[in-house]
């Protein structure tokens, strides 16, 4: 009745209804949209991303009542030459040091890191990391993304424009938003930056892991880190050898979840196809679960269960 819009559960069938119709009306193929996404609960309200048919993308904000839920600011204000809204996008909203940190575009700086306290007076701009404009007059956009808390501090990955797209931390102050560690260094043939693409962040046994290529190992390795330069590094290369295009094999590995006081995912290892697999943080201690679906095609290739969606709940995980 109302498009995709905010709704809220008291985990009854009759306590599930909608919360607050953002874009109300219809639009020409139908119902308008407000689209709520990113939702993350913050200082005891809920921020979310949604469209109100007035601002475009934004940032809101909820007390949990209808009243409540409002706009929080307009990074992008204005209309482009088709009358459309601009949108900032906000993105990758995570809560660290008492504030709210994410990713935007406000029209002048390209998608870069944001914070914000709550307030619209106190959300802006945090660090531009990748300052300037292209040849057509375009902000460049450092992306930040992967947002994640650990050990005191805010990770994420980027790309300043020198270093490609990698690891990042920051205290929460311009001065103190930095590489971490460019963990693929040097430029490919077209002078472009090398990227070694870090993903799937997730804090372990005090120590930070994640993906990554670095240019040696193949893709999506997995890396850990102490939060240092020197004390990041590959744990473990699971798929050794290069294909037949020389290019080093790639694991692939994803859905990191911690367990059972170890750390869980999924690879492929070239020889039992992609498989669920666990890791008590040494590269020793870096093996195979269950291959669940063994054999291979007439092809040679190697079947795959493709685990995904780990979850745990209570003493199980389930995928």
């Amino acid at each position: 009745e109302t498009g995709r819009e905010l709704f809220v559960s008291d985990g009854t069938a009759e306590g599930t209804q909608l919360l607050v119709d953002l874009l109300p009306g219809e639009g020409n193929y139908g119902y308008n949209y407000g689209s709520p996404d990113n939702l993350v609960e913050f200082k005891d309200k809920l921020y979310f991303t949604a469209n109100n048919g007035e601002t475009g993308r934004e940032l809101f904000v909820s007390d949990g009542t209808a009243e409540g839920t409002q706009l929080l600011v307009d990074l992008l204000p204005g209309k482009d030459n088709y009358g459309d809204n601009y949108s900032s996008f906000p993105d990758n909203m995570v809560e660290f040091n008492e504030k709210l940190y994410f990713s935007a575009n406000n029209g002048e700086t390209g998608r870069e890191l944001f914070v914000s306290d709550g307030t619209a007076e106190g959300t802006q701009l945090l660090a531009d990391l990748r300052p300037g404009d292209d040849n057509y007059g375009y902000s460049y956009d450092s992306y930040p993304d992967n947002l994640v808390e650990y050990n005191g501090k805010l990770y994420f990955t980027a790309d300043d424009g020198v270093h490609g797209n990698e690891l990042f931390v920051s205290d929460g102050t311009t001065e103190g938003t930095q590489l971490l560690a460019d963990l693929r260094p040097g430029d490919d043939n077209y002078g472009y930056s090398y990227d070694s693409y870090p993903d799937n962040l997730v804090e372990y046994n005090g120590k930070l892991y994640f993906t990554a290529d670095d240019g040696v190992h193949g893709n999506d390795e997995l890396f850990v880190s102490d939060g240092t330069t020197e004390g990041t590094q590959l744990l473990v290369d699971l798929c050794l050898g290069d294909n037949i295009y020389g290019d080093s094999n790639g694991s692939f590995i994803r859905n990191l979840v911690e367990f059972n006081g170890k750390l869980y995912f999924t690879a492929d290892d070239g020889v039992h196809g992609n498989e669920l697999f666990v890791t008590d943080g040494t590269t020793e201690g870096t093996q195979l679960v269950a291959d669940i679906r063994p054999g291979q095609n007439n092809y040679g290739y190697r079947y795959g269960s493709n685990p995904y969606e780990l979850t745990v709940v209570g003493d199980e995980l389930f995928f």
